[in-house]
């Protein structure tokens, strides 16, 4: 191993950190060849580090018989102003010097170490490549000034936490007042050196935090303009460098805080389209969350010798725990219907209880679950509320899963129904506040951001339906009824949402991917239905300003502008199929930027077109209908979207090749019709 000896006999350690863990040589590279070998470039890491000889190390420096601590032991808990058992800190986790006690844990550490790593591993998949090497401490150059810390975590909490409610408020608050300084008091609900690991991941988590503050706040915003030119530059890059954090510097342990960085790295990756990192991210919070046993059942049990206010402060932390695997597991299911990816929870694994709809009080040593506390109005809105119905929705995801529905000809279609009806069943039984359906509004004015919820709720419904529904669409007309149905109440939901939606938020990919993924199914539905004039025309202006919102949206979003390239596409040939023009006044055509370069597209070689053609051969469709190769013989493939946009046109056209034409003996074509009702 590389190392140096000063005059006055200590060693200056000059490898690497991860070299000199391993009692290796060390080419002294950046990173080093031992490293990447190992595939932990990350951790190469250098720094002009004193290693203290035996002889030179002093009593303070090592644990004491007794168990107790000397100062240099001490010196994370009293950087975080916490008192410390040195007995429960230092028993089986560092070397001992009283006689016969020397049990080497840290070999148990370095061998577990080498099992986890014997390639590349889930925790070594690297989700950016982060340009921050300047090792821990560094990062402190990158955060705002303390009073901007505070401005982005009131918007995060403002704007957007509201959407999942991924964070609790309260408890996130604990953690940051502690960091900052600003609390010295330690938690009730945590053991001292688990409240230390929570700690060492903040930074990471509060990065994210920002990083999502930054994304969703008006570029005018004040907190924005009183930032210097540096502190700006560095705000776009607070979830790369709390991403790094994670990876770097020994902060790979099993935390609360570690599954929340990580779901809030996961959600800045998706907005920004990047699908693919975005579900990667998304598997590390899941491995995370199970190591901590989130995903089993726990009760917390009232010693004789417990004060009910330890009691009820434990309580409510499980309670905490539940909603964050809550959380995990909607993410799981919404990211398979977007990405069309596996579900990475089984179900019949988990038997952790629901959570409970109600808000975790201020006070979690006094507040009794499920009563009015001080200063709250009786039947307010809980912040559950809405998480607890999309569980309930994924619930049905992985049920839809379980049963198999994906099947082109199942065997009881009763199945379909009965699902269907479940998904329905959650709208009518939503609480008044979030019902879409003569929904209560007086709370809204309190509570902005329901609006939202209500019509996030349903759209999250009618893409479950879609998805239930778009494989029968060719051979049962109840599905293609429902399949119809459900594309025009979302792409009536979203323009309700657009209209209510700031410009800076266009970049976000939910409203852009739930316009798109209903536009291109209600066109090509369309394209093969013949309708009447009157139903013509309520269609086709549904598609325009669907057209309209993503032309608007294109400017600072990729996920909008290639779904817009093959929606306009789509459209054209809907106008054609039925008698109009094709670039008349009406079409999608005068909408888009004349600049944007097309050239035909080879249909052998879109994803998924092969898997569409055989359904064609056993279609009788009319000459005068467009078939498989003409859909999807559209002008895209000179993209001009950036490499690292998951859903381009290649993402969109195939989820175009998926949909499956109708026969043209379907019976029914006039009752689908006149069964949809537009708003």
């Amino acid at each position: 191993m590389s190392s140096q000896v000063t005059p006055n006999g200590r060693r200056l350690v000059t490898a690497c950190a991860e070299c000199h863990r391993r009692k290796q040589k060390c080419d002294r590279r950046n990173p080093c060849n031992f490293c990447i070998a190992r595939k932990v470039p990350s951790k190469c890491l250098y720094g002009n580090r004193l290693r203290p000889t035996r002889a030179s190390a002093t009593p303070e420096d090592r644990p004491r018989a007794d168990g107790s601590v000397g100062s240099n032991a001490r010196d994370r808990s009293t950087t975080y102003g916490l008192p410390l058992n040195g007995a429960d800190q230092f028993s089986g986790h560092e070397y001992s010097f009283e006689a016969d006690r020397n049990r080497l844990p840290s070999l148990a550490n370095l061998l577990r170490d080498d099992e986890a790593n014997p390639g590349a591993s889930t925790l070594d998949y690297s989700v950016i490549e982060a340009p921050y090497s300047n090792g821990p401490r560094s990062f402190h150059g990158y955060l705002p000034p303390t009073p901007a810390i505070h401005d982005l975590v009131d918007i995060f909490f403002a704007q957007y936490n509201p959407q999942l409610h991924i964070l609790e408020k309260c408890y996130f608050g604990d953690l940051l007042s502690l960091w900052l300084h600003e609390r010295s008091t330690p938690l009730k609900y945590l053991k001292p050196e688990d409240l230390i690991q929570e700690l060492d991941s903040f930074p990471a988590l509060l990065f994210q935090v920002l990083g999502l503050a930054v994304q969703v706040t008006s570029p005018d915003a004040l907190v924005l303009m009183d930032m210097t030119k540096h502190e700006l530059e560095s705000a776009q890059a607070y979830s790369d460098i709390g991403i790094h954090l994670l990876r770097s510097f020994d902060m790979q342990r099993f935390t609360l805080v570690a599954v929340q960085a990580y779901l809030l790295r996961s959600s800045w990756l998706k907005n920004l389209g990047r699908g693919v990192e975005s579900w990667h991210c998304l598997g590390v919070a899941i491995r995370h969350a199970q190591e901590l046993g989130l995903h089993e059942g726990r009760e917390i049990h009232q010693r004789s010798s417990d004060r009910a206010s330890k009691t009820l402060s434990l309580f409510w932390y499980e309670e905490y725990k539940r909603r964050v695997w809550a959380t995990v597991f909607i993410f799981d299911g919404l990211m398979t219907l977007m990405l069309r990816r596996p579900r990475m929870i089984n179900i019949e694994d988990c038997d952790v209880k629901k959570p409970m709809d109600c808000d975790i009080p201020a006070d979690r040593s006094a507040g009794v679950p499920f009563t009015v506390q001080d200063g709250c109005k009786p039947n307010a809105p809980t912040s559950t509320a809405a998480p607890l119905l999309l569980r309930e929705l994924v619930c049905i995801v992985h049920e839809t899963r379980a049963q198999k529905t994906s099947t082109p000809h199942p065997k009881d279609y009763s199945v379909i129904t009965n699902l269907h009806n479940r998904a329905i069943s959650l709208l009518d039984t939503a609480p008044p506040y979030l019902r879409p359906n003569n929904s209560d509004t007086s709370w809204d004015s309190e509570y902005p951001y329901l609006p939202f919820q209500r019509e996030n709720l349903l759209s999250m419904t009618n893409l479950v339906i879609t998805t239930l529904h778009r494989p029968h669409i060719g051979t049962h007309t109840e599905s293609r009824t429902a399949a119809l149905q459900a594309a025009i109440t979302t792409l009536e939901s979203q323009h309700r949402v657009f209209s209510q939606t700031p410009r800076h938020l266009y970049k976000l990919v939910g409203p852009s991917f739930c316009t798109i993924d209903a536009a291109l199914l209600l066109c090509v539905m369309c394209t093969d239905m013949p309708y009447r004039d009157g139903l013509k025309q309520r269609v086709e202006q549904i598609l325009e300003h669907s057209t309209e919102r993503l032309v608007a949206m294109q400017e600072v979003s990729s996920v909008a502008k290639s779904g817009l390239q093959v929606l306009r596409e789509c459209y054209r040939k809907l106008k054609g199929a039925h008698g109009g023009t094709e670039n008349g006044p009406n079409s999608t055509a005068t909408l888009v930027p004349e600049n944007i370069p097309t050239v035909p597209v080879d249909s052998e070689n879109i994803p998924g077109s092969n898997s569409f053609a055989p359904a064609l051969d056993m279609i009788d469709t009319p000459s005068s209908l467009p078939l498989e190769s003409d859909l999807l013989n559209l002008d895209l493939t000179n993209s001009v979207l950036p490499a690292s946009n998951y859903f381009d046109t290649a993402f969109w056209l195939d989820h175009v090749g998926q949909i499956p034409l109708p026969a043209s003996s379907l019976p029914g074509q006039d009752f689908v019709w006149d069964s949809l009702t537009f708003d």
